[in-house]
């Protein structure tokens, strides 16, 4: 789906599926951050539920203070697809997608910066890792 956007913020629009909600959570020591991603360093915050819900989002990726925010209250599966789903709304900036770019960049593009942000942030894939139950 696409997010709208504005110069300071991407907000992914992610619709909240009723009754979805499970009830473990990971906590704010569990989630990864700071994480740097290429030259940037972003807070990676969690979300409290009330204004996650107010917004109608799971996450969000906010380029003016280069912060992240999820909601973790929904399972840790959730949790960190809204994290990876943020962390590439973030690559998108960093590596400068514009919409108007073919296929071919925006992969290239996309492919680079996931790898700097798992080089650059080695305990962030093991993270992902434990999550996923790998």
């Amino acid at each position: 789906m696409t997010g709208k956007r504005d110069a300071n913020t991407r907000k992914a629009f992610v619709p909240r599926i009723q009754g979805a909600k499970m009830p473990e959570t990971i906590s704010v020591t569990d989630m990864p951050g700071p994480v740097k991603i290429g030259p940037w360093v972003y807070k990676v915050e969690v979300w409290h539920t009330h204004s996650a819900n107010s917004a109608n989002r799971f996450g969000e990726c906010e380029r003016s203070t280069r912060t992240i925010r999820v909601d973790n209250s929904y399972g840790p599966r959730q949790t960190a697809e809204t994290l990876l789903h943020e962390l590439l709304h973030a690559i998108y900036d960093t590596w400068c997608v514009d919409e108007t770019d073919n296929e071919e960049r925006t992969v290239r593009a996309i492919t680079l910066g996931l790898s700097s942000v798992f080089v650059n942030n080695p305990g962030l894939a093991a993270w992902f890792e434990r999550v996923f139950g790998g």
